[in-house]
């Protein structure tokens, strides 16, 4: 995949959910590719790199069942409180993400109907008028 198929394969998610704030991607030619990168800047989402060999970079490190098992620091520090405020703020912005898409679509469909009506003329045509 190059970075011209990885940017329409995102802008189909774009279409489908909405923008995304950031997105986590390896350092693959196709996420560093310029095409990939305008497309980032121009939907102003954030693009991260992880190394694959490296996955606490970023916030998906894995938890053993020993861990939770017998309790380890990392496990008792995750409280439920700080998940729940993380998925709170995750749902506003993304409430945020959508109402931009919102406006955005509007302002697109005003400047269509007012193209439209710039260049249609109405015609009156009566019975028995001939029409091509």
């Amino acid at each position: 995949m190059k970075s011209a198929q990885a940017a329409a394969f995102f802008l189909d998610i774009v279409h489908r959910f909405g923008v995304s704030n950031s997105i986590f991607t390896d350092n693959g030619t196709n996420f560093t590719g310029n095409e990939f990168i305008e497309f980032c800047d121009d939907h102003h989402i954030r693009v991260d790199w992880a190394a694959v060999a490296h996955p606490h970079t970023n916030g998906s490190e894995a938890i053993l069942p020993t861990d939770l098992e017998y309790g380890s620091p990392r496990v008792k520090a995750d409280s439920e409180q700080g998940s729940d405020a993380a998925l709170e703020d995750a749902m506003d912005q993304l409430d945020e993400a959508r109402d931009v898409v919102l406006l955005r679509s509007a302002k697109y469909q005003q400047a269509l109907h007012r193209y439209h009506h710039r260049r249609v003329r109405g015609h009156a045509f009566n019975l028995d008028d001939l029409v091509l």
